[in-house]
């Protein structure tokens, strides 16, 4: 009887939270034994190449896992040649691995269509609930009551690096991007808030409270806010783990020269949202001038400043003293024709 690969995986001394047969992705540290080689490796007694068809098994010496992009995979074993079109995301922790492939069923459909097209159709949008699955994954972590010397703490700050740096390289990165240009709709910010406020106050490590804003309604991709608001709340927690977060929203009027020299965004109205463990009163004062502007090149923030040009708003970071920190969100308002 041939092994296939989801059985040989239900084996797995790792801790698996979800996988298919798309490909087999492993990743080990220093500790632990080095159980898959390119050349065939021998694990539980299998021969890992033959588990693949013949047909497929000239793929596999394909070492297709860039380590400056995926810093924690040893190597992606493909079952297809278009393996870079799968959506992974992968995350290292201690002695095991979490990962996490794209659904087996879109995959197929996908291919179908490709096929039948030559084109990936633009309606086939994102997912970005394994995304979500990773960072919640490192909320986790990040929320134990750790010392403040364990060596937990480094591994905390590679899965937030890693989980980033692996999920902006997939496909369904890519997808959201074109779909951000695309998909643009009118909708009310406070009730998005309000919608995700649970999903939000998770992340935040307390609720927020009701958000009002006199003019609340923008033309934007929903995708690229809610992308944009989680990494940034996982940029603050990673640069402090054990604090808890606020999120504002805030209606700012941005003019000359601080709009264009400063933010690089036109001047007008712009709905505000911001993470921060700063007062309100004087976050209020921060979001409409520019002090204590910080701006560094954390990889956390990539996603960000993509989601916010997509929105043709722009990110501002803010480090006020050495604990007190802002991320801000500037998205341009919808006014009605009779709004002053």
């Amino acid at each position: 009887m041939t092994t296939t690969v989801s059985q040989l995986l239900q084996d797995s001394p790792f801790p698996i939270m979800h996988t298919n047969t798309d490909g087999l992705v492993l990743s080990f540290n220093a500790s632990c034994e080095r159980i898959l080689r390119i050349q065939g490796a021998n694990w539980k007694g299998k021969n890992i190449i033959n588990i693949f068809p013949t047909s497929q098994q000239s793929h596999i010496h394909q070492l297709i896992a860039d380590p400056e992009l995926f810093p924690h995979v040893d190597c992606i074993l493909p079952l297809e040649s278009q393996t870079l079109e799968l959506d992974i995301f992968v995350q290292h922790v201690s002695a095991g691995l979490l990962w996490f492939i794209k659904d087996q069923t879109k995959y197929n459909e996908l291919i179908r269509e490709k096929k039948r097209n030559q084109t990936i159709p633009q309606t086939y949008g994102h997912d970005i609930n394994n995304f979500l699955t990773v960072i919640m994954s490192a909320t986790q972590l990040i929320e134990m009551e750790l010392e403040p010397e364990s060596p937990f703490h480094e591994d905390i700050a590679d899965i937030l690096e890693a989980s980033h740096r692996a999920a902006i390289q997939t496909k369904q990165f890519m997808n959201i991007g074109r779909q951000e240009h695309i998909n643009h709709t009118r909708f009310s910010l406070v009730s998005f808030l309000l919608k995700n406020q649970k999903r939000f106050s998770e992340l935040l490590g307390q609720e927020y409270t009701k958000p009002s804003l006199a003019h609340d309604m923008v033309y934007t991709n929903q995708s690229s806010v809610e992308i944009a608001i989680i990494m940034s709340i996982m940029h603050l927690k990673k640069l402090s783990p054990y604090q808890k977060w606020a999120l504002s929203l805030h209606e700012v009027y941005l003019r000359p020269p601080l709009s264009n020299q400063i933010f690089g965004i036109l001047a007008g109205k712009y709905a505000c949202i911001s993470i921060s463990n700063l007062e309100n009163e004087r976050l209020e004062t921060m979001i409409s001038n520019g002090q204590y502007i910080n701006q560094s090149e954390a990889p956390l923030l990539v996603p960000v400043w993509n989601s916010m040009t997509h929105c043709r708003g722009t990110v501002i970071q803010r480090a006020v003293e050495k604990d007190l920190h802002a991320v801000s969100l500037y998205i341009p308002l919808q006014l009605d024709e009779d709004s002053p």
